[in-house]
């Protein structure tokens, strides 16, 4: 037994110390998983009424406080039970319309603090939307409970890219263990303030027993540690999410680091939607406690099991901005099961957003993560696109009911010269419209170096 000094307390570990004292965030945490497991071993149609109940509250909310949502769902009769194809489908820019109309609207106090972000998502629309700390527990939840289907060991020592860290001195930022949780430390790095070359160095210095990451970032990665200069890490998984693999990211990842890739399908606005299935890279289940998930086709019929659709997205609990039948601008396939026998829904043949590196002054590559809070900082543009077309030249498109002030665009080259190098030239177009090209994706950074 170790010697304690008479009369001094030891200090508990983060989150408490079990049995006789328990932080109340990590207890909802785990009750929050265990309903969550819960669900989904629950029969289709079980399922079914109960996300429909959690519309209809949600849709009795909407009412109450938006005069938007009250006239948006006037052709439905309040109080009676719905069917979904009654709801109308909501674009991307009628969302906006909606959150611009409303603003925030007020919640339960057990929902906790509305907070508001920004993303340009797949359209490459701005806006800013909003949501609760009931959301955000749900969401941190749901992760939780992915790396127990999957049988992550969190104690071995995480490195985790987060494009939301601010700029830290150092290499990394440490989150401390939490052995309640049986947690181990976790090495938390701003993707943007290094280079793909830099990142690699620290990966390979680490040796981190997992890494949680953007593929385009660990995709760079992976050039390096192919070019032989560096040794790669051996991590037993990399847990990637908000943009769509490359088609031989898993065969590489296999390569290079002796490392499976479980994928996570998520957006900024509704958070996480599906998570890969443990025995199967093709299939992903639907959270569907958290989300209700539609594939449609381009006139909003449902489509039959397996066909590649439009992905609509109902967010279940936010009370703040509701999302409601939400064209992500995603594509993909939904299955009624998951092959491997899961009870609930399952997506396949995702094909979301992808990233391009850009290429700097030095010949490094970096990683950019410049979207609509940047962009919505400096004026109010509809749509926006960052294009690399010389090694030394970045053209800042923009679509606005105006052009920008002088001061705007001064205030936006400045920006961009932090966000991304000093040493590039930053020209700012005015467009009529974006040439997105013949893709229904959209992406928001391209480089053509």
């Amino acid at each position: 037994m170790a010697n304690v000094p008479h009369g001094k307390p030891v200090a508990p570990p983060t989150g408490g110390a079990w049995p006789d004292r328990i932080d109340d965030g990590l207890a909802r945490l785990l009750v929050d998983s265990h309903m969550i497991a819960f669900h989904e071993r629950q029969p289709g149609a079980a399922m079914r009424r109960y996300q429909l109940g959690c519309i209809e509250r949600l849709l009795h909310h909407a009412r109450k406080h938006s005069h938007w949502w009250r006239e948006r769902l006037s052709a439905m009769e309040s109080g009676a039970s719905i069917r979904l194809a009654d709801l109308p489908l909501l674009g991307r820019a009628e969302f906006r319309a909606s959150l611009e109309a409303t603003g925030a609207l007020p919640v339960p106090p057990s929902h906790g603090r509305v907070t508001s972000a920004s993303t340009s998502g797949s359209s490459g629309i701005p806006l800013t939307f909003h949501s609760t700390g009931l959301v955000g527990r749900l969401n941190q939840a749901q992760y939780w409970q992915d790396r127990i289907r999957q049988g992550v060991d969190s104690s071995r020592t995480i490195a985790r890219f987060s494009v939301h860290l601010a700029n830290h001195e150092g290499e990394h930022v440490a989150r401390r263990p939490n052995p309640v949780l049986g947690v181990g430390t976790e090495l938390q790095r701003r993707p943007q303030q290094f280079t793909i070359e830099q990142h690699a160095a620290w990966l390979s210095e680490v040796a981190p027993g997992y890494i949680i990451s953007h593929p385009t970032v660990l995709t760079g990665v992976m050039d390096v540690f192919e070019e032989g200069k560096l040794a790669p890490p051996k991590p037993a998984a990399l847990l990637t999410y908000a943009e769509s693999l490359p088609p031989d990211f898993r065969a590489r990842a296999r390569k290079i680091f002796g490392a499976k890739t479980l994928d996570r399908y998520s957006s900024q606005e509704v958070g996480p939607i599906a998570f890969q299935c443990p025995s199967s890279d093709q299939h992903y289940h639907v959270a569907n406690s958290h989300v209700l998930v539609e594939v449609l086709d381009q006139n909003g019929k449902p489509l039959a099991p397996g066909e590649l659709g439009r992905v609509y997205v109902t967010s279940l609990h936010n009370y703040a901005g509701p999302i409601l039948r939400y064209e992500l601008g995603d594509l993909a396939a939904l299955l009624p099961r998951c092959p491997c026998g899961h009870a609930q829904p399952a997506l396949t043949r995702i094909l979301g957003r992808e990233r391009f590196l850009v290429r700097l002054p030095s010949g490094g590559r970096a990683y950019v993560n410049f979207g609509a809070r940047h962009w919505l900082k400096i004026a109010p543009v509809s749509e926006c696109r960052l294009v690399q077309t010389q090694p030394l030249r970045i053209e800042a498109e923009y679509v606005m009911d105006r052009a920008m002030t002088p001061a705007e665009e001064q205030a936006l080259v400045a920006l961009l010269r932090h966000e991304i190098s000093p040493e590039i030239d930053y020209v700012v177009q005015r467009l009529d419209a974006i040439a997105w090209g013949p893709t229904y994706k959209r992406q928001d950074v391209v480089s053509l170096v």
